[in-house]
């Protein structure tokens, strides 16, 4: 009697072992990817008319402030500039010494694309966490 019930046990242990590992098993699909949370790619778009950052106003000087640009995912991205002016028919011109720059980490950044009006206009891109800037973390 004793035997019977120490096998009946182990068939039961090893049962429930297979239920998990089967079901641990058929989840690794697509759903296994949602919860590692694998982002969707998407892009933020800055021409003359998407995410203009500074007022439509003259402002020989350049206008300096805050504000959102808006993903193509409809999410808000936060923009800290200056010396930015509003020519008619392209986005903005940055002034010398002017910038913009996010104010929250940009997070899963793959590709950074930029398109210049002028080809004689020189442009450098930095990259600091701490919102200081050197040569040595720029292209």
């Amino acid at each position: 009697m004793r035997k019977k019930k120490i096998i009946n046990n182990a068939i039961l242990t090893i049962g429930a072992f297979l239920v998990v590992l089967i079901a641990s098993l058929h989840n690794i699909g697509h759903d296994s990817f949602i919860t590692r949370g694998q982002p969707d790619s998407y892009s933020i778009v800055f021409n003359a008319t998407k995410n203009r950052l500074t007022p439509n106003t003259a402002n020989p000087d350049g206008h300096s402030g805050n504000a959102n640009a808006v993903t193509e995912l409809g999410n808000n991205v936060a923009f800290d500039y200056s010396g930015l002016t509003s020519p008619a028919g392209m986005w903005q011109t940055i002034k010398a010494s002017g910038y913009i720059t996010n104010t929250a980490p940009v997070s899963g950044m793959m590709t950074l694309n930029i398109e210049k009006a002028d080809a004689s206009a020189h442009l450098r891109v930095f990259w600091s966490n701490d919102q200081t800037f050197d040569a040595s973390r720029s292209i």
